[in-house]
């Protein structure tokens, strides 16, 4: 969460002519509500059943630059499924970075009494399975989007060379 994941997609697919899609705006479109109205009215169980459903649907499709939100590792399913897809990049940076970037936000895991407090305990939470799900991790925190990007192009082309 906030770490950059869009904006670097975006970034990425000009630079490389792949499309790029974003698996919160392609549940968003399918569900026809916005995830914060998702999360007040079916709850998180009903979002990440919906990001599983997307997820799989991108199964096979080729020349994708895929950006997802964070929380998508937590099932062993989208773990697997996004590898499915192609080499998984971790974007990472600390905690007190990333509650900088969204701090004034309204993303609904955060709407809580100390949102610094709850990011960190996600990310506590998340980070081994940040590790299992990666094939590539990017320390983003003191780059650019675009170093981010030109780093993200120069691992996977190691990951996976033509």
């Amino acid at each position: 969460m906030g770490s950059g994941k869009s904006s670097i997609g975006r970034i990425l697919s000009s630079l490389t002519g792949y499309a790029f899609v974003d698996t919160d705006q392609l549940l968003e479109q399918e569900a026809g509500l916005p995830i914060p109205a998702i999360f007040k009215q079916y709850g998180e169980a009903h979002f990440r059943a919906l990001e599983t459903a997307v997820l799989r649907r991108l199964i096979g499709r080729l020349g994708l630059i895929v950006a997802t939100g964070g929380g998508i590792i937590l099932s062993q399913e989208n773990r697997t499924l996004l590898h499915e897809i192609g080499p998984v990049i971790w974007l990472d940076a600390s905690t007190e970075h990333l509650h900088r970037r969204v701090k004034r936000s309204k993303r609904p895991l955060l709407q809580t009494e100390n949102p610094r407090h709850t990011l960190e305990a996600l990310y506590r939470t998340r980070e081994p399975l940040y590790h299992e799900a990666s094939d590539i991790r990017i320390d983003s925190e003191n780059l650019t989007h675009q170093q981010t990007a030109d780093a993200v192009l120069a691992a996977v082309e190691k990951f996976c060379p033509r």
